[in-house]
């Protein structure tokens, strides 16, 4: 064994930190370089598997059937409606009414989309009977109509009543209580501010027959009396007008006289001087007016029948009296009269 002195002891030991810290240091050094990497052995490169073609899987087609819609053979519907072509004959423009209705429209006419099945048919057309039928339409066809229409001749009423039977008088503002149903005379008149005169009268129309198509009504008075010129008369409008509530022959006067209508249905200029015939007023405006439909009478002329009233149409103005001869005339061709001309389009 060598034994060290303290000396050697402390050189030994000198060297032995210094080789730790130059060892410590070496190795902080080495921490970034690059480390050399011992080469490996490059292995040979593998051959690729040659690839091995795999059969396609052979597919059986098995045809699935297309289910087809199955159109089942239908019958085309019949046509449900038709068409009528509709003449009258040598006679253009008549009414045409089917079912009832009115269409609006005139011969020569095809009215289609008609209702397969029966149908009445009506045509009018004025002054000839009206011509009716049934007729029978098929669908998607035509069905063809000329009616031949037939003249519908004219007819007079005159209803000209006696003294039992009439219904007329006048009225007078200066005896204004007074009533003259019993009167041979109707008068009317402006004879002075303080005396005028007003004729009422009502016929009973009932004999006109239901359904007919009235054509004319006037009013015919017998005037026989007159003041004349040279005793202060002249010539007057008088007006005939619609009374409009009832009045009774017995018990009428100027303060209890009807209501009326403040226009006149037709004015007749009155000569100063009696004519000793008849003077005619048109009502045939104020009969229609007594009907109830247009022009045909659906119901006796009684229908709101008050009758009319006749007076002059200024009564501001004096123009004398004016004497017509009443139901109570004993010549009866001279009584109060209306005339009334219609004929009957039913056949």
């Amino acid at each position: 064994m060598i034994k060290l002195t303290w000396r050697s002891r402390y050189i030994v030991t000198a060297l032995f930190i210094a080789i730790t810290i130059t060892a410590s240091a070496c190795s902080s050094s080495n921490t970034n370089l690059p480390v050399t990497q011992t080469p490996t052995a490059t292995s040979s490169p593998t051959a690729a598997p040659t690839p091995v073609e795999t059969p396609a899987a052979t597919v059986t087609a098995t045809s699935t059937p297309i289910p087809v819609a199955t159109t089942t053979p239908s019958s085309t519907p019949a046509p449900t409606d038709g068409s009528i072509d509709i003449k009258s004959g040598s006679i253009d423009g008549a009414k045409i009414i089917i079912d009832g209705a009115d269409t609006g429209m005139v011969t020569p006419y095809v009215a289609t989309h008609v209702a397969a099945g029966d149908h009445t048919l009506r045509l009018e057309y004025e002054h000839y009977k009206w011509r009716s039928g049934n007729v029978s339409v098929t669908g998607g066809e035509t069905t063809y109509v000329n009616w031949a229409l037939t003249y519908a001749e004219s007819q007079t009423i005159t209803i000209q009543p006696d003294a039992s039977a009439g219904k007329d008088s006048y009225v007078d503002s200066s005896n204004p209580v007074q009533h003259y149903d019993w009167y041979a005379n109707l008068v009317t008149s402006v004879y002075s501010s303080t005396m005028k005169n007003r004729i009422y009268i009502q016929f009973n129309v009932s004999s006109v027959p239901v359904g007919v198509v009235l054509e004319e009504a006037n009013l015919e008075l017998y005037y026989w009396s007159g003041q004349n010129t040279g005793y202060g008369g002249y010539d007057a409008p008088v007006g005939v007008y619609k009374v409009t509530s009832a009045w009774e022959e017995s018990v009428i006067s100027w303060n209890n006289q009807p209501t009326f209508d403040t226009k006149a249905v037709d004015t007749v200029t009155v000569p100063a001087s009696a004519s000793n015939s008849f003077l005619s007023w048109d009502v045939t405006e104020l009969v229609n007016g007594w009907r109830t439909t247009r022009t045909v009478f659906n119901e006796p002329l009684l229908h709101f029948n008050y009758g009319m009233v006749l007076k002059d149409t200024d009564e501001s103005t004096c123009e004398g009296w004016k004497m017509f001869s009443s139901s109570d005339e004993k010549n009866s061709g001279q009584r109060p009269r209306l005339v009334i001309t219609y004929y009957d389009p039913r056949s």
